[in-house]
């Protein structure tokens, strides 16, 4: 799902494809402890949707397109 949201809405989604991967990008750069997808009662998708809008939005405006606002926040979760 994630994967087609990035391709139909790039001005607006992550081109970072699973839950997984954005929670661990939560935790490893901002210190954030990000729900597990099977607690609560939110689907996968919408925990997709909340965790991009919220990462992105944490990145900030600098960047010239999602895609470069992805690259940074993989660079930073290296660091």
């Amino acid at each position: 799902m994630t994967k087609t949201l990035a391709v139909a809405d790039s001005e607006r989604f992550l081109p970072i494809l699973t839950y997984a991967q954005k929670r661990e990008l939560a935790r490893d750069v901002y210190g954030l402890d990000l729900p597990s997808a099977d607690v609560g009662s939110w689907t996968v998708g919408r925990l997709a949707v909340w965790t991009n809008d919220l990462l992105v939005e944490l990145a900030g405006n600098d960047f010239h397109d999602q895609h470069h606002a992805a690259q940074f926040l993989l660079w930073a979760q290296e660091r």
